[in-house]
């Protein structure tokens, strides 16, 4: 285990404890039956967060020094707090709050990433009720609504031979499904201490550099949707490395698609099937 991730893992666990009376660690490290998936938002929107600053933290111990940010839904918090416009305890009681809000106000959906044009959904199989939560490159998109609707569009597509995945998640993120969280987080948000970014800030909502960020803008970044492709073209005339601090190495292979061969360097960190830390050799290697 590297020290620095496991200190910073350790000080995230101390004060998701204080929130929440239970241990994230314990839930992230403890085998769990299989019913039990490991979508339940009161523990994954805090664990994102600092699992992301963690890497982050363990990135900059090795030599390895960002210039920019880029946040992506609520991976906008640990980007936020890397770019020092949150401090640590702010950015966790963000996504802590932001959770049980939800929880408590909304009813539960689900997301289905799909394999296909946004285009192409809107003309053939669009389903009333759906929203597009979000465009990662030409030819994949999420789709947010009900849980029996997204079921349906589901069923469909896999008869259809079009693949699709449900996001792990049980909540509609991205839609209207979650607004009536809005009004409690945006006054929640307003007790928080939110500065400047110090270093460029990208934002996948706004699609541009941020010098600013408001309650509002907490809020729009997990309401609206997506637009990680319009926001990577933003950046196509930047020479640019990117480092995906996720948990799922997603963005990585966002940005792989995205893109001419060789036209940025692009990295991932954690991903479900590797388990060793060569990541972390290859990139001291290749930026140091």
């Amino acid at each position: 285990t590297n020290g620095v991730f496991k200190e910073w893992m350790d000080k995230g666990d101390i004060l998701f404890y204080q929130y929440n009376k239970t241990s994230l660690l314990d839930f992230l490290y403890t085998p769990t039956p299989s019913t039990l998936a490991f979508d339940q938002l009161h523990y994954t929107h805090p664990a994102i967060v600092i699992i992301e600053i963690a890497l982050s933290h363990t990135l900059i111990s090795e030599g390895i020094k960002p210039t920019m940010f880029w946040g992506n839904s609520i991976g906008e918090l640990p980007a936020l707090y890397m770019a020092q416009a949150l401090d640590f305890e702010s950015a966790i009681l963000l996504a802590n709050q932001q959770a049980n809000i939800i929880k408590d106000t909304c009813e539960k959906g689900r997301m289905l990433a799909i394999v296909d044009s946004p285009e192409s959904y809107l003309k053939n199989y669009a389903i009333e009720g759906l929203t597009i939560a979000g465009q990662n490159f030409n030819t994949h998109f999420i789709v947010s609504g009900k849980t029996e609707s997204i079921i349906d569009l589901q069923t469909y597509l896999q008869n259809k031979r079009i693949v699709c995945q449900m996001l792990p998640i049980s909540y509609a993120f991205h839609s209207p499904f979650i607004d009536p969280a809005k009004n409690l987080f945006l006054e929640f948000s307003k007790n928080i201490t939110i500065s400047s970014p110090k270093p460029p800030y990208i934002s996948s909502e706004s699609t541009t550099t941020l010098n600013q960020i408001s309650p509002q803008h907490l809020w729009n970044s997990v309401r609206n949707p997506i637009q990680f492709q319009a926001t990577l073209t933003n950046l196509k005339h930047e020479d640019i490395t990117f480092i995906d601090v996720g948990p799922s190495g997603t963005m990585a292979t966002f940005i792989k698609y995205n893109q001419p061969p060789n036209h940025h360097s692009y990295y991932e960190t954690l991903h479900p099937m590797k388990k060793s830390l060569n990541w972390l050799d290859t990139l001291k290697e290749d930026l140091t």
